[in-house]
């Protein structure tokens, strides 16, 4: 880890590779590196600037998937919010229960 502080590697990519252990974070790096010519340049730097969206963009994915999964087991838009809040800790709107169902046209 000392090694990727002294070449000056943003605190962030230390925090990530300190989560990941030493190993992981090099697979990860040449993942990426072996794919940079789909990830966009850093200002025409010779850095990769992949991105990421944001995690609660991953966490209303999963909640959107636990929707569609109820729905299509039958379970109505109502039971559908009880359990997005007793179960996600999440408010969610019939309306959007409803856009969710018929985007994906599930039958109820």
């Amino acid at each position: 880890m000392e090694e990727l502080a002294a070449m000056g590697l943003p605190d962030y990519w230390l925090k990530v590779a300190e989560y990941l252990g030493f190993d992981a974070f090099l697979g990860m790096w040449r993942i990426l590196d072996a794919n940079k010519d789909c990830i966009p340049q850093f200002n025409g730097s010779n850095s990769m600037a992949p991105t990421l969206r944001t995690y609660s963009n991953y966490l209303r994915f999963q909640k959107n998937r636990f929707v569609e999964t109820l729905a299509a087991q039958g379970v109505g838009p109502q039971e559908i919010q009880r359990r997005v809040q007793t179960q996600l800790c999440e408010s969610i709107s019939i309306t959007h229960i409803q856009r969710i169902t018929q985007r994906h046209r599930i039958k109820r």
